[in-house]
């Protein structure tokens, strides 16, 4: 089709083709080199034949201008290890191989097919010294940390690199500017960016690393369209933008302010043992309500006689390349007690389940961090490195295993215990950090409780609540940090820097302000944990009354009692009422007293 397509434009302007000349377009896999097809689809060999004449292009003629728009596909087709070694020098950065705690997640994204193709072209424009690649791609590539290799990469090869972010991202759920209509020019989920980069011939004009221009266009399709129509590269307002370590983003940020953010720690800086959340592959199977419905589905699964093939089919389970299921039966037949593998699991925010936890069913296990949530009694918070939803709401708390998906849903949540427990036949304690009567040690880095006790000028006990006049524990700071992640002005004035990396701390100094802050978050963490003895007891330590001591609702029972019922969320919320069953409106019982912002607040 582009080859009829793009013959019949030639002809158009004027051009002639000579009896024996064909347009040089060959249809292939770019990503792999030439090999002879078998022809199975009985074309006399056009097949091989295009293949031969690709591989020659591939292989031979100076390529100086790589142009297209390769397909966005994160289930990447091209898994073979040629394809997969396209990518290997984006998990790189600085010299240092990329080492992600959400490993799985990492080679996903960075598999993804555009993302080889622009490895592709780079390589090609390198090969010739001189050149331009311009691709139309997903816009991923300029923000997501995963690809910070990547864009280092691209600024070492080019010396000016423009970056048009065409925004229409419906799958992350992107923060538009107030009272505009966005749309995607592709009519897709993920939104759209167009890259131009450019690498000289001549040597002197080389500059090292590249002069970042971004560019940034909200709209409906129609009116991007018009826009690109009437605009070029030389009409368009380009803001240079300086990409920094570690994580060289293609996007402006407010250097100033992120001088400031730098000063303070990072969560995997404090909290040292963290990794992604499980991720079961089969929420299904391993994930439910009830005791009962698990354990037949796993008793199923271990002791069915039929064939593999026919066990997935019953339980609606998909046969997943990777995964070995005789051996996952095998190691599941010398387990006698099943029960003993259902552990509560924080599935979602406020959504309590259990999941069969067994390496047999579930994908990723996380079992270096979350085996201290089984160990013995332990809170964690839930975080994540990135957040593409718009809001900085990837905040959450459990004590309990917790679910990849937990506090963040457009990419994967992150989870840090507060206290480690050891291992059989381990030493236990952190270096630096005293151990306890209970043989559990607080997960925070010495060097950060340090510099907490020189700001403070307390003492440092290594378990449960100090006292908040001569010292603090490790849960005084568990909720210092929840608090202030919940901060309306935090969230605020770090917003860009919440939505690109992990979160970071800022240390107080003032022990009265430190005092109310466990106090806050104390609270909150007793609210979200759905504790009964709310409010909690932090607050006669900070000297003060809780800013809540009684709820700021009430009931009112509809005709059909507290039953749950249809639920349309576009429905369920008016005039400071919750409403339990939508279908019954306005019989429903609901909750009256409801604040719009308070409905409105998002968590994960």
């Amino acid at each position: 089709v582009a080859h009829m397509k793009l013959g019949l434009k030639l002809r158009q302007t004027g051009y002639d083709f000579t009896s024996d000349e064909r347009l040089r377009v060959y249809l292939t896999n770019t990503l792999e080199q030439g090999v002879k097809m078998d022809d199975t689809l009985g074309l006399g060999g056009f097949l091989s034949r295009e293949s031969h004449r690709a591989a020659g292009v591939k292989q031979g003629p100076i390529i100086s201008v790589v142009l297209g728009n390769p397909p966005y596909s994160i289930q990447s087709q091209n898994l073979s290890d040629e394809a997969r070694a396209w990518v290997d020098a984006y998990r790189y950065v600085d010299g240092v191989r990329i080492k992600e705690r959400g490993a799985l997640q990492f080679e996903k994204n960075i598999q993804d097919d555009y993302v080889k193709f622009l490895r592709f072209a780079q390589c090609r424009i390198e090969d010739t010294a001189y050149g331009i690649l311009a691709f139309v791609t997903n816009h991923g590539y300029l923000n997501n940390p995963t690809f910070r290799g990547m864009r280092q990469s691209l600024m070492k090869t080019f010396d000016h690199c423009y970056v048009l972010d065409l925004h229409g991202d419906s799958s992350k759920g992107e923060q538009t500017p107030p009272g505009v209509e966005d749309g995607n020019v592709f009519d897709i989920r993920k939104g759209v960016a167009i890259g131009i980069f450019i690498r000289y011939q001549d040597v002197s004009k080389r500059r090292g690393y590249a002069v970042l221009h971004h560019a940034e266009f909200w709209g409906t399709q129609n009116q991007k369209y018009q826009w690109l129509r009437l605009n070029s590269v030389a009409t368009t307002q380009w803001s240079t933008v300086f990409p920094r370590s570690p994580l060289y983003l293609f996007v402006p940020q407010d250097t100033d302010l992120l001088v400031e953010y730098k000063q303070a720690f990072s969560l995997p800086e404090f909290m040292p043992q963290y990794s992604a959340g499980i991720i079961t592959a089969r929420d299904a199977i391993v994930v439910d309500y009830d005791r009962e419905p698990i354990l037949e589905r796993a008793t199923i699964f271990r002791d069915d006689p039929g064939e593999h093939e026919e066990v997935c089919r019953r339980l609606g389970i998909r046969l997943k390349k990777g995964w070995d299921i005789a051996r996952a039966r095998s190691l599941l037949r010398e387990e006698n007690n099943l029960n003993r593998f259902v552990e509560p699991i924080c599935y979602r925010p406020f959504d309590r389940r259990l999941i069969f936890y067994h390496t047999s069913l579930v994908w990723s296990m996380a079992f270096p961090t979350m085996q201290h949530m089984l160990a013995g009694p332990n809170i964690g918070l839930v975080s994540a490195r990135s957040n593409k939803s718009g809001e900085v709401d990837h905040f959450f708390c459990s004590d309990a295993l917790v679910e990849t998906k937990c506090g963040e849903s457009t990419t994967q949540s992150s989870f840090f215990p507060l206290y480690l427990y050891p291992e059989e036949g381990t030493i236990t304690g952190l270096q630096g950090m005293p151990n306890t009567l209970s043989g559990r040690w607080p997960n925070l880095a010495p060097a950060f409780v340090t510099a907490l006790k020189h700001n403070l000028n307390q003492k440092f006990v290594p378990e449960g609540r100090g006292n908040l006049s001569t010292c603090f524990g490790p849960e005084d700071v568990f909720h210092y940090v929840y608090a202030i992640f919940y901060s309306p002005a935090y969230r605020t004035r770090y917003a860009d820097f919440l939505k690109t990396d992990y979160p970071r701390l800022p240390l107080a100094s003032d022990v009265g302000l430190f005092r109310c802050l466990c106090a806050l978050g104390a609270d909150l963490v007793a609210l979200h944990l759905l504790e009964d003895d709310y409010p909690a007891a932090s607050w006669s330590q900070a000297g003060g009354t809780p800013p809540l001591q009684h709820p700021i609702t009430t009931f009112v029972e509809g005709v059909n009692g507290t039953t749950m019922g249809a639920f349309r969320k576009s429905k369920c919320y008016e005039d400071g009422k919750v409403y339990l069953d939508t279908s019954q409106l306005p019989r429903s019982s609901y909750f009256d007293g409801v604040p719009e912002d308070v409905w409105n607040f998002h968590i994960g």
